[in-house]
Order: C-alpha cells, then structure tokens, then sequence
C-alpha cells in the first residue's frame, strides 16, 4: 500500500494540474530562488482518490489522465514567455498579470466534457479548475473574468448520445493500438500532440522515454 501512495502521490506531482497550480503559487509570490514557496501537499488530494477495492493508482491515472484534456492549454500558455524582460525572465516566476496576458486564464474559463461514469473526478478537477481561476482573477490589475455562472462547466456526458466523446474513444482506441505496435515514437509520428508525465512528447525528449519503455517491455 506505501509504494502504492508513493507512485500515486508521483503522478500527481507530474501532472499538468499540479504543474500548473505551482506555476500560479509562484507567480503569486513572484519569489526569487532563494525564497520559492514550498511544494504543495498532495495528501488531502489524494485521499479524495481512495476507495474499497479500487486501487488507489487507478484512480489517480485517470483523474491526471482527464487533467491533461483540462489543462494541458492553459499550462502550454503559461510556459510561453510572453516578451517579459530576460531578467525577470530568469530570476524571477512570472507574476499573474503575465499569465493573464500569455491566455492562460482563457483556456481555464473553457469547459470540457468527459466520458460518463466518474462525476466525482470531473468535480475533483472543476474544483482544482475553480482554485486557479480565483488564483489568476487576484492579479496585480484586477484582471476580471467571465462570472462563476457564465464560466462553462466540467460535465460528464454519456458517450452513446455524444458524437464527438466516440470519435474521442476510437481515437484513444487507435492510440492503444499504435503504442502497442510501435511504442511512443509511432504516437508522435501520427498525433500533432502526444503528453507524457505531464510533458508534451516530442522528438527532442523521446530518448529517455525510448529507453524506459524497451526496459519495461523487454
């Protein structure tokens, strides 16, 4: 159960949920090196995620797995500089206003619908959504966004009434099928977009991915 929780409490820590929450703590204090504010603690998150005869790992692979689909835009947003000056670039995070301006708080107002059968993860992640928001909306110029009743909601629909979460599942199905046959060099080879532990996949980092998946499959 220990190295349960502790590949759990890994894969949170490298999702783009997580990811994105720590570029807006730090943009809140806007710290230098020395001063970064400590990691957040992911305990009280992960207990959300425990239920009898569930393995704790399952849940939390598919609630990052539907962090990807929710915030993998606005974290590429916020890991774009946006013309600050290099040396607040280097020495210091971006500070929320930045964020503001990269769009970052445009595609965390966007909704999402997942695949019926899990509310209790969508709520999980329209919270985690809502913190950011209200983390972003607290900028230095008062930046304001779309009102809590007009922000579109994280919603579960049922796939047999919804055209585009089919399309969606046999585009995950075709996935399963590439990366079985050809491992993930043949996912970015057919996908314009492949994320990986909370990282876009490409060409320039697929080495180590290479060379964990053949040890893993060998």
């Amino acid at each position: 159960q220990r190295l349960l929780g502790l590949a759990a409490t890994q894969m949170l820590l490298d999702s783009f949920g997580y990811r994105l929450n720590r570029i807006l703590q730090i943009a809140e204090r806007q710290a230098w090196f020395s001063e970064w504010p400590a990691d957040e603690d992911v305990s009280n998150l992960i207990s959300q995620f425990q239920r009898p005869r569930k393995s704790i790992v399952t849940s939390v692979a598919e609630y990052t797995a539907r962090g990807s689909a929710a915030f993998a835009p606005a974290y590429e947003k916020a890991t774009t500089y946006g013309g600050e000056a290099e040396f607040g670039r280097y020495w210091l995070g971006p500070n929320l206003t930045d964020l503001v301006f990269r769009g970052t708080l445009k595609h965390l107002e966007d909704g999402h619908g997942f695949d019926a059968g899990n509310e209790r993860l969508t709520r999980i992640l329209d919270a985690t959504r809502r913190n950011m928001v209200g983390r972003l909306l607290n900028s230095r110029l008062g930046m304001r966004g779309l009102p809590p009743t007009a922000r579109p909601a994280f919603v579960d629909i049922d796939s047999r009434a919804n055209k585009r979460i089919q399309a969606a599942d046999i585009a995950a199905g075709l996935a399963r099928y590439v990366l079985s046959q050809e491992g993930p060099e043949g996912l970015i080879k057919r996908w314009a977009k492949v994320y990986y532990n909370g990282s876009r996949l490409t060409e320039n980092n697929l080495e180590p991915v290479l060379r964990f998946w053949s040890t893993v499959h060998n």
